[in-house]
């Protein structure tokens, strides 16, 4: 398990901290935020094998990846985004949709994003699972019917799914 807290510098190289960690952990994308002045953050990551599970506490954020980024470089993995507390708007593969804290949203680096995230920075706001998408051999067809499309994790599968991503950051 790794953590790491924008609050081990000062807070104008903050931001600046969050974006090259969030390129090495995830995927680099382009970053804005109301708070890039003092950007504190925390991010928890666990990786299992191939797998990753992150738990990220941060204020606002904007995140764009574009398709000149997807060119540049695609680690072709699937990105799990559960909101625990505040929410947003993503928009990636045709789809515009606001997602609330208790749901999940698919993400593939294989496609442009954007998205908005609303968060109160002092609680842990948000996990992300990245699994390589050669673990989850699905046709593409049917990944693209779920990609941006929120979960409710309350009930049935993502109940499940909510409660063995909080045991593990837990």
């Amino acid at each position: 398990m790794t953590e790491v807290s924008t609050e081990t510098v000062a807070p104008p190289e903050r931001f600046a901290l969050w974006e090259e960690l969030s390129a090495q952990s995830h995927v680099r994308n382009l970053l804005r935020s109301e708070n890039q002045d003092d950007f504190r953050a925390r991010m928890r990551i666990l990786h299992l094998g191939d797998v990753q599970v992150s738990a990220l506490a941060m204020p606002h954020l904007d995140v764009v990846r574009t398709s000149r980024a997807v060119r540049q470089f695609d680690p072709e993995v699937y990105q799990v985004n559960y909101a625990v507390s505040g929410g947003g708007r993503v928009t990636t593969a045709g789809r515009d949709a606001e997602f609330h804290a208790g749901q999940a949203v698919l993400i593939d680096t294989s496609h442009p994003m954007k998205a908005t995230l609303h968060t109160p920075s002092h609680r842990w706001t948000s996990f992300v699972i990245q699994l390589p998408r050669v673990l989850l051999p699905l046709p593409e067809k049917t990944v693209r019917r779920l990609i941006g499309v929120p979960v409710p994790g309350g009930q049935g599968m993502g109940g499940v799914f909510h409660r063995w991503v909080a045991d593990l950051h837990r």
